[in-house]
Order: structure tokens, then sequence, then C-alpha cells
């Protein structure tokens, strides 16, 4: 799974754009950073001057056994882009390296969303994306939400689908689909002289 962001990132004093790709596992996340430098052009925008190389990669294995969790939830309506309450359900206040999270968790049932920022309230790494398959005449067959939440003591792996790539439906037909949800939760192990928060259960409730 790839993630790729506008967030432009400072690495010794010039501007990177970065993507963000983690593949989630039964035993361990592992999640590569990789980054391209940016070069200011003269009409004020940012162009990419190289190729991307790999900044960062780590391998985050847990705590006991991953907790995986799987259900049909209701769709309900996306969080409002004004929704500043602290939950991480809107995108109003969120900082620009986690916006393609927030974004894509909007779109997640609100259960889902709040449990996740509950479970993990000040992540180091929030990102996500939305995959949709269409006929090219406003007609939806399937679409797929992929999400990760990442602290120093715990990740949270969402991924939720709706639609069997087989049938056609408008926008707003899908929209009132159900969400298939699959969640890996992961306990990682504590560093020496941070404290560890008490985050909500993740699963709960599904």
């Amino acid at each position: 799974m790839t993630t790729s962001t506008d967030y432009a990132r400072t690495i010794n004093g010039v501007q990177h754009q970065e993507q963000i790709a983690w593949r989630a596992y039964r035993n361990r996340l592992v999640v590569v950073r990789s980054v391209r430098p940016l070069v200011m052009q003269p009409d004020g925008r940012l162009r990419p001057s190289r190729s991307w190389r790999v900044h960062e990669e780590r391998t985050h294995r847990p705590v006991g056994p991953v907790k995986r969790t799987r259900g049909v939830v209701k769709a309900g309506l996306p969080a409002a882009d004004d929704d500043d309450t602290g939950t991480g359900t809107g995108t109003a206040t969120i900082p620009a390296a986690h916006r393609t999270g927030a974004e894509t968790a909007s779109y997640l049932p609100e259960a889902v969303r709040v449990g996740a920022a509950l479970a993990i309230p000040d992540p180091a790494i929030w990102t996500g994306r939305i995959t949709q398959w269409d006929n090219g005449r406003g007609l939806v067959s399937r679409q797929e939400i992929a999400n990760l939440r990442l602290s120093a003591e715990r990740a949270l792996v969402i991924r939720a689908t709706r639609g069997d790539g087989r049938e056609s439906y408008t926008p707003v037909q899908i929209a009132a689909h159900p969400w298939e949800v699959t969640q890996l939760a992961y306990d990682l192990p504590h560093v020496p002289g941070i404290p560890r928060t008490r985050g909500v259960d993740p699963l709960a409730g599904l």
C-alpha cells in the first residue's frame, strides 16, 4: 500500500516531497518514507528536481498478538471539514503532514473513525488513500479506503471496502452501502523514558 502526499518537509535545509508506503502483516508493520527534493519555480510553485529515494524504513514488531477484527458497519455521513472537536474526524485543523489521513478517514463510518482517534489521539504518522473503480460514465462498482495511524506505542491499520466490483451504482447508491471494515491493531514495544498514553481499544464495538 502506498500513499503519495503533497506535504513538503525540510531535510538539511531543502524542501522535499514525501511519500509513505506501508505493508501490514500478522506479526509486523513495515513503513517506508521516500522523499524527493523540490525547487522553486519562477511562478512560485515547487517542482521535483530528482527522483524518489528511500529516506527511512522501519519494521514495527508488536508486543503480543496483533488484534484483528472484521465487520460490516453502516456508512453514515462523512465528517464535516470544520469539525475541530479534537476527535480527528474533520480536516479543518489537521497538520499538513496528516492531511491525507484525515481526508480518507472522514469517509469511514463514525464509529470507526472516532474509535481510531481515541485509540491513538496523537499519531506521529497518519496517512491513507481512497481508491474508486468506475466505468467512466459516472457509475461506481467498488470503493476502498486504507488508513494508517501510528504512534510510538500503538499502530492501527484500517481497510474498508464496499461494492463487489461486478455491479455498478450511482454515487448516491454506493454512498448508502455499508462498509466492510477490517482493522489490525498493534501494541508496540515501550520506549524507556517515554510515558505511555492510555488509548481506547479501537476494535471495541465492531
